[in-house]
């Protein structure tokens, strides 16, 4: 089917050949994505095809492995605007680092001395020993498993679209997430605080006693 959380791509000319069909169609009374592609199937030969960087994101818990792997920025977050999700992920303080440095340097990777890699506008971190030590952090591109396993999910169910995962680093990771970042001087510099938090099990991002805070900035030269 289309996923539309994902997102969906039509071309013109599909668009013009499924219109005579639209009443016929909206008779579906469904999801829109299943709509869609039922319509598609049913009154053209056309085939919908997988882009990969359209990310439904359905993954229940701590999401952070997502964006700190070392991949392709995503195309599309779906749910990005939903209470929930901005509870976990804070998109709009991830995304001002453009005004210095452009669109490409969000989300951008840093690796620095002693296993600390900056995900831009995301998170601080520094992998344990044990975790680092078996791995090239410069040129790994597995993702950590972070999220939770609901309904009896294991590790091959992601596999397919979120391959390849390796084991969640439980031995001594420490995890600075962003909680703010303030754009200065008409765009030309942006100041941002990496925090980290002791949470209890279930809590949020931007809950907890906070146990250090990483300030970066970043000018245009």
């Amino acid at each position: 089917m289309a996923y539309g959380g994902g997102g969906i791509f039509l071309s013109h000319s599909l668009v013009e050949t499924l219109l005579p069909f639209y009443r016929k169609c909206f008779e579906f009374r469904n999801t829109g994505d299943r709509m869609l592609a039922q319509c598609i199937y049913k009154h053209t030969n056309v085939k919908l095809t997988w882009e990969h960087n359209l990310h439904q994101l359905d993954l229940h818990g701590d999401q952070s492995a997502f964006y700190e792997a070392l991949r392709p920025q995503p195309l599309t977050l779906h749910h990005w605007k939903s209470e929930d999700f901005q509870s976990i992920i804070d998109v709009y303080n991830m995304s001002r680092v453009a005004s210095v440095c452009g669109q490409s340097c969000v989300l951008q990777k840093f690796r620095f001395a002693n296993d600390w890699v900056l995900t831009n506008g995301f998170s601080i971190v520094k992998y344990s020993h044990r975790d680092a030590g078996y791995r090239d952090l410069g040129t790994d591109i597995s993702m950590e498993r972070t999220w939770d396993f609901y309904g009896g999910t294991g590790m091959q169910h992601f596999e397919h679209s979120l391959g390849p995962l390796r084991k969640m680093d439980e031995r001594g990771k420490l995890s600075f997430r962003i909680e703010s970042a303030v754009v200065e001087d008409g765009g030309r510099r942006v100041r941002q605080l990496y925090v980290k938090r002791r949470r209890r099990e279930g809590e949020y991002p931007g809950h907890g006693e906070v146990e250090g805070v990483i300030e970066v900035e970043w000018r245009q030269a």
